[in-house]
């Protein structure tokens, strides 16, 4: 039976991490037993990778407005009308 891993959570991710039961916390070494014949001494250590992709999106620089000149104010439907018939009301 393997050792189990000590899960630790942290705030910061690395890009590889070996995580192993420390040897006080192995049930075969505190109950007093040795490793086993044909057992290795040391376990092999896990890889675990946590990785973080970050996408932003870059935005293309806001075109400044065009400045319209200062026009005359616009013709009133009377104004329209007048012209429309030929100066009659």
């Amino acid at each position: 039976m393997t050792p189990p891993l000590l899960l630790v959570r942290s705030p910061h991710a690395q890009p590889s991490l070996a995580l192993s039961a420390p040897p006080s916390l192995r049930p075969a070494e505190q109950s007093g037993q040795g490793p086993k014949q044909g057992q290795l001494n040391e376990e092999p250590p896990v890889q675990v990778t946590i990785g973080r992709i970050e996408v932003t999106a870059q935005s293309t620089p806001a075109f400044p407005k065009r400045k319209t000149g200062s026009r005359p104010p616009s013709m009133s439907l009377e104004d329209y009308l007048a012209r429309r018939h030929g100066g009659r009301a």
